[in-house]
């Protein structure tokens, strides 16, 4: 299998991977045939890019390292959460449910990452467009939990990272939706409000008897920053909490390398750059650390193009080196397709990685 970014999508091409609604349930299903029809509608819903069969490819298989049942899960699960919270009349007994659900998501995920703490993570379950704000929270819980297992934290630490991290952005829900959702840059007034929404999620998470308050201070303090350039507080240093530092690089991270309305997807090596260019100025050098150690970069069956101008598919990583992948070249410079070779990166260093399609 290979990811393809709809661009380059064509009726016929089979899917290899399933792609999810905002739910949780199986929008398309893996081996479902591409029609123009089709292709459109996953435009209009947001999906940039499918894993599709390639008989260049049979061999490559891009396998989660949470399974994505388990994945779909949890961000069904989160969607409830922000909706009922959404709702005027608070139902704290159904509340408490789901975050004992929550709670249960925790466990499974931990005892993944327990399982493949020494695999290199990788997420690449596809969302519709409207499950975003759910899948980033997912993902940016995810990652901070893998940060905190590689720097050695018990697992008490890990779950209020995790149940924090998951609902760190809670606070969105109070911004107006015509400025969350707004294509363009925002004014300073609407700037001023978005960054409201670390007080909003502080205080939805702190009235809930059944949330750790620790927790909550996440989507307090994630946007804070160690020189003080951050908000709400402008902290400083030793005054963000451990858990906040952590899930700020995962909450950046994740954020860069997701394509917005009014933004291209950065390349994951230029989105790590961009977080080393603040290490020990905005985000604390050891968790940056960890979470390049733990983390794939180019995810296998991601489709590349190099500065050779050749366009080639990632077939597998090099933990010693993530950002130099094994990579299968299929087509030359000029377009033409060629007999696929492989080329180690990570050995061929005058080759670059310049664009991915996603």
């Amino acid at each position: 299998m290979r990811m393809v970014s709809l661009y380059h999508c064509r009726p016929g091409m089979r899917l290899a991977k399933s792609i999810f609604s905002v739910d949780g349930r199986v929008l398309l299903a893996k081996d479902m045939e591409l029609t123009d029809t089709l292709i459109r509608k996953l435009e209009e819903c947001g999906v940039t890019y499918v894993y599709i069969q390639d008989p260049l490819f049979d061999d490559v298989q891009a396998e989660p390292t949470i399974p994505d049942e388990l994945s779909a899960q949890a961000v069904n699960t989160i969607r409830q959460l922000f909706q009922m919270q959404a709702q005027t009349f608070q139902n704290h007994i159904a509340w408490n449910k789901l975050v004992r659900e929550l709670e249960n998501v925790f466990e499974s995920v931990y005892r993944e990452i327990l399982q493949n703490q020494h695999t290199m993570f990788c997420l690449n379950q596809i969302y519709t467009y409207d499950a975003y704000l759910y899948k980033h929270c997912y993902q940016v819980g995810v990652y901070a939990m893998v940060m905190a297992v590689q720097l050695g934290f018990p697992k008490e630490k890990v779950r209020e990272i995790a149940l924090g991290s998951f609902l760190h952005d809670i606070g969105k829900l109070c911004i107006p939706r015509e400025i969350i959702n707004k294509p363009g840059r925002l004014t300073p007034q609407e700037y001023e409000e978005v960054q409201r929404h670390t007080v909003y999620g502080y205080d939805i998470l702190r009235q809930k008897r059944s949330f750790p308050l620790l927790s909550a201070h996440i989507a307090l303090q994630h946007h804070e920053r160690l020189d003080g350039s951050g908000y709400p507080r402008k902290l400083k240093g030793d005054e963000i909490h451990e858990y906040a530092k952590m899930v700020a690089v995962a909450d950046v991270y994740d954020a860069l390398t997701s394509r917005r309305s009014y933004r291209k997807a950065l390349l994951p090596s230029v989105a790590m750059e961009w977080l080393y260019a603040g290490s020990g100025r905005q985000f604390e050098t050891r968790y940056l650390a960890a979470f390049r150690n733990a983390i794939v970069l180019y995810p296998v069956g991601l489709t590349v193009k190099l500065s050779t101008g050749e366009r080639a598919v990632v077939v597998d990583n090099n933990t010693s080196a993530p950002q130099r992948p094994i990579v299968r070249i299929f087509e030359d410079a000029e377009g033409r397709a060629v007999v696929p070779y492989e080329l180690d990166l990570s050995k061929a260093l005058t080759v670059q990685i310049t664009q991915v399609e996603i």
